[in-house]
């Protein structure tokens, strides 16, 4: 990658305060095989990483431009398909279940290989994905777009699971699915959450080691995050769009991160109990389309 690969992001994606905090610095591998000390020579491309004081959202600057990302997707397809094999299904569709009458139409937005669309039974299912090979192992479960631009009709439930930490223009994604959505329609959206009790640790003891890195995002290695969210950050941006919020929740989780296992079980061990209080490893958010809007 060359430094035309990439774009300044000095405001903040979400509320575009230009106020921040710098986090620390991603490298062009993952934290276990960065160096130990305070050096950044090992890594070819170092990314900075902030926290807005506004809205807590944490973002990379400089960002990498899209035509970057889709080719490091399909450059390591099956390692990102293991990802989104991590995600909890079976919970989706009982919250699905749970908050819909009947079957209607769905668009998952980021469908991946299509796990969700082969899943909803009785849903009328599309969904949207960019990168190609991804695509064409969904589009066997149904109708398949390349852009969000390229949907037609309306939906009465959209999800966007484990998406926006992905997306350049967040807002703007959220934009055009409200305009997708059904009067009533539901929102579903999961997203990393940027400050769970274990990263802010992971990332003190980094800096007390004199290593300049933080485990927040991962732009330049699988998953390829360019964002972690704040409930403060991913509220302002759906709320300011229209929708209206139902509820925001965060749920447990693990990440083996690169340390010692004892170590680990004692950071699941803190997801467990802290997920309650907002401190768990996603944040999820329901909302729903006005029935009604102001003329």
């Amino acid at each position: 990658m060359h430094i035309s690969d990439f774009h300044e992001q000095s405001l903040c994606p979400i509320c575009y305060s230009p106020k921040r905090r710098k986090v620390g610095l991603r490298g062009d591998r993952p934290i276990a095989d960065l160096p130990k000390k305070n050096s950044v020579s090992v890594s070819e491309l170092t990314l900075g990483v902030w926290d807005c004081k506004d809205c807590r959202h944490i973002y990379v600057d400089p960002c990498p431009n899209e035509e970057v990302l889709f080719k490091l997707y399909e450059h390591e397809s099956e390692e990102y398909f293991e990802h989104l094999h991590s995600t909890d299904l079976e919970d989706f569709l009982s919250l699905l279940n749970s908050k819909t009458t009947e079957p209607g139409r769905l668009l998952d937005i980021g469908c991946g290989n299509g796990r969700l669309l082969a899943a909803a039974n009785g849903w009328t299912c599309v969904g949207v994905e960019p990168v190609a090979s991804f695509a064409a192992k969904a589009s066997q479960f149904g109708e398949v777009y390349a852009s969000v631009n390229d949907v037609r009709g309306t939906f009465d439930v959209i999800s966007i699971m484990a998406v926006l930490e992905h997306v350049v223009d967040p807002v703007l994604l959220l934009r055009k699915a409200f305009d997708l959505a059904n009067p009533g329609a539901l929102l579903i959206i999961e997203v990393p959450n940027g400050h769970r009790i274990e990263a802010w640790i992971l990332d003190l003891l980094l800096r007390l080691s004199g290593r300049p890195w933080t485990i927040r995002t991962a732009p330049l290695q699988t998953p390829f995050h360019l964002a972690e969210f704040s409930k403060e950050s991913l509220v302002l941006a759906v709320q300011n769009l229209g929708w209206e919020i139902q509820e925001v929740s965060t749920l447990k989780g693990t990440i083996d991160y690169p340390i010692p296992r004892v170590v680990n079980t004692i950071f699941n061990f803190i997801q467990r109990i802290s997920a309650p209080f907002g401190w768990g490893l996603n944040l999820t958010l329901l909302a729903r389309k006005p029935t009604q809007t102001l003329s």
